[in-house]
């Protein structure tokens, strides 16, 4: 996970989605791939974001996205 961000490049964004999905697919199954892909993408990106703002404190991004996964 990185803060940067690249310009608007919609291959870029295609083929990141595109491989999102294919991994997720190995896990969540052809049928549940996109919706399960969305739930990740935004769980990560909220972990990210959170960590951006300097809000977490004491609060370890890493060790509370172990404990999301964990319990998926």
């Amino acid at each position: 996970m990185s803060l940067h961000a690249p310009g608007h490049d919609a291959t870029y964004h295609q083929s990141l989605w595109t491989f999102t999905v294919e991994q997720v697919q190995r896990i969540a199954g052809s049928d549940q791939a996109a919706q399960a892909s969305v739930a990740l993408w935004a769980f990560l990106h909220g972990g990210a974001t959170l960590e951006a703002a300097q809000v977490l404190g004491e609060i370890n991004r890493q060790a509370g996205s172990n404990l999301g996964l964990r319990r998926s």
